[in-house]
């Protein structure tokens, strides 16, 4: 991108904290939902953040910090919802009797 050096590092660090602090507390929040249901929010805003991630491209530099950041934010946000919830969907699939061997493997 025509952004400042420094964005991406700064992006990265962003989606760290955001994941330490929000991890636990997102997945009680999802609690109530289906878990299908949750992965296709989640795909879904994968598919929105893709879609604007593009669109940085045309972003104007004076306004490019703000916005790549409320787009990471995104990105966060699908990660928070999608993977825990696809681990426990993964481990609660296979028969109880084999699901050890199936995780192991």
């Amino acid at each position: 991108l025509h952004g400042p050096a420094w964005l991406p590092g700064a992006l990265l660090a962003t989606s760290t904290g955001l994941s330490s602090v929000l991890g636990v507390r997102v997945v009680v929040l999802l609690r109530p939902f289906r878990r299908t249901r949750a992965l296709q929010a989640a795909s879904l805003v994968f598919a929105l953040w893709a879609a604007l991630m593009a669109g940085l491209q045309v972003v104007p530099t004076a306004v490019l910090v703000p916005v790549a950041w409320a787009v990471w934010v995104l990105i966060v946000a699908g990660n928070k919802v999608f993977y825990p919830v696809a681990g426990a969907l993964s481990e609660a699939l296979p028969p109880r009797e084999s699901r050890a061997t199936y995780m192991a493997t």
